[in-house]
């Protein structure tokens, strides 16, 4: 279902190991510049089927205008002080334990940090379990020029 998405992202866990590596603001860059394009999954339990429909709507037809009105429960991971939407560059870099409580949506990177501003999250958690990349929702400005500070602080 998922399968050309670990080659597709192949150039985007390579910058995300090499940031890790070094913490360059270079390196940090060039990640960002690579999630402008690149697809991600994302856990969603929708609450109905219609809105099952409505999230492949979503994900199949960029030009989609059908509702967007969407009842379901996001895969959230929540510390003491934190709360941040985990994505996934793969369907193997998801978290073994949540693999059958979700269904994996494949989305664009932009349309998951909608979904995390409109959610209300801390930021985005990429690849977890692996050569983590984590974006602060006070970063999210620098993809859409739209986005008011004050609502991503």
């Amino acid at each position: 279902m998922f399968e050309n998405m670990k080659e597709d992202n192949k150039q985007l866990k390579e910058l995300f190991k090499k940031f890790n590596e070094t913490k360059s603001e270079k390196d940090y860059e060039a990640a960002l510049e690579e999630l402008q394009g690149a697809a991600i999954l994302i856990g969603i339990k929708p609450k109905t089927k219609e809105d099952e429909e409505k999230i492949k709507g979503l994900m199949l037809d960029e030009n989609y205008d059908g509702d967007t009105n969407i009842e379901a429960d996001y895969l959230i991971l929540e510390g003491d002080n934190f709360s941040v939407v985990p994505v996934f560059t793969s369907y193997d870099e998801v978290i073994e334990n949540v693999r059958n409580e979700y269904s994996f949506f494949q989305l664009p990177f932009l349309t998951a940090i909608d979904l995390a501003v409109e959610i209300e999250q801390m930021g985005i958690l990429i690849d977890p379990e692996s050569d983590d990349f984590y974006l602060d929702s006070a970063n999210f400005g620098v993809f859409f020029e739209e986005y008011d500070e004050d609502v991503l602080s």
